[in-house]
């Protein structure tokens, strides 16, 4: 993307937002506490069946979003669409004949010059490339495997992915195997290959090349290795890898162990693999424990089926939980919104009672979303943290942030 353009979108940014905030001091667009000087503006919306995934480039000038196609209430296919983040405007199509997945992967590039899409069966990742508007399809060489992780190198020209064979039909003790394979994006070749038979597998990318956290589920340990499996830090005990972050400083990994004997009192611990001490010990319901970590400021914790809690990594302690509430944190971490469930449905089709920005640092309720227009799982913040797009029945909308204390 030439620099002139990028000048011109950040130029037009800065107007729409000044204009936007004249406009919402006027009239308004979401309801906002009296002691509050935050306002969300709904300064864009699209019409469709979007299905919840979404993802911002790291610049800030495209929304990649999953669609499904559907005639007379019945889904006949998906979609990616890549949106102008200022003027929701598609500049990128591209239909599959496949049925959607809410577990459909959108990756950026940290240079924000391509993105990834995982999704389909046979399993393959599109690459949409921003220069040139161009995509092209990278299929594994086993049509069955599904893919669970996709990752750029910093500089664009790698890709990592995490596959694992599928579920044997008739084989309910089947122990799906672990590869991960490293693709030059130039070339479109397969460089580098980690074991074949791992239990379990993430990556990251680092300063010094890949980083693999590896289960090995009979010693109950996960090691972090290379992709030729040396291994770089001290192992760590739990039975499932559930994430793993890497900052400038650090190398943070969160584990699971399951307790056969009494679930309730299974582990979810979060690891500073650099000194070899954990930093959270949370007990919970087995299977439905999962976690999302926030730069290395925050945890989420999700510990039954809909009840989560925001957990500060420097002491463990839990800074915000409420029942049947779903939180997204900002990218700066000053901000969180907290989307209410009701009853049934699950996690993607529960009806949200209430939606709100909150502050995080005291849990001030700064704005109020209308309920109609957000689901739980269609909340995307923007790199820069000041605006949000939401999903709701009818398609997406975006609310910019302004004049929050």
């Amino acid at each position: 993307m030439k620099q002139p353009k990028k000048t011109f979108q950040l130029l037009i940014t800065f107007i729409l937002l000044i204009y936007y905030t004249i406009l919402s001091i006027s009239f308004g667009n979401a309801q906002t506490p009296s002691d509050s000087q935050c306002i969300l503006v709904n300064s864009q919306s699209r019409e469709g069946h979007y299905t919840g995934v979404f993802s911002w480039s790291p610049d800030g000038m495209y929304i990649a979003a999953t669609y499904d196609e559907s005639v007379d209430n019945r889904i006949l296919g998906s979609g990616i669409h890549v949106l102008d983040a200022q003027t929701f405007e598609i500049i990128f199509d591209v239909s599959r004949s496949i049925l959607p997945n809410t577990d459909d992967l959108l990756i950026w590039s940290l240079d924000s010059r391509a993105v990834a899409v995982t999704s389909g069966h046979p399993y393959e990742i599109l690459i949409w490339n921003v220069d040139d508007n161009t995509s092209e399809v990278i299929g594994l060489p086993d049509n069955t495997e599904i893919i669970e992780q996709v990752v750029w190198s910093s500089d664009g020209d790698q890709l990592a992915v995490v596959s694992h064979e599928s579920p044997r039909l008739g084989e309910p003790e089947f122990r799906p195997a672990y590869i991960i394979r490293i693709w030059d994006i130039n070339t479109g070749e397969v460089i580098e290959t980690s074991a074949s038979n791992l239990d379990q597998a993430l990556v990251t990318a680092t300063e010094n090349g890949w980083l693999l956290a590896v289960g090995v589920m009979d010693e109950a340990t996960i090691r972090l290795t290379t992709i030729d499996g040396t291994e770089v830090y001290d192992s760590i005990a739990a039975t499932d890898i559930v994430d793993l972050l890497v900052t400038d400083n650090d190398v943070f990994v969160v584990g699971f162990t399951f307790n056969e004997e009494n679930p309730f009192d299974s582990t979810l611990t979060v690891w500073n693999a650099t000194t070899s001490q954990p930093l959270i010990i949370i007990k919970g319901e087995s299977a439905l424990v999962a976690s999302e970590l926030q730069s290395s400021t925050y945890l989420i914790a999700r510990m039954s089926t809909l009840n989560w809690a925001i957990h500060r990594l420097s002491d463990g302690e839990p800074i915000l939980s409420s029942e049947r509430t779903r939180f997204h944190l900002s990218p700066d971490n000053r901000y969180g919104i907290a989307v209410e469930l009701g009853q049934g449905g699950g996690v993607t089709y529960t009806p949200v009672l209430s939606a709100s920005l909150l502050r995080l640092i005291d849990g001030q309720v700064l704005a109020i979303f209308p309920p109609s227009d957000i689901q739980a799982t269609g909340v995307a913040w923007s790199p820069m943290g000041n605006s949000v797009v939401t999903r709701n029945f009818s398609g997406i909308a975006l609310w910019m942030i302004v004049d929050c204390d």
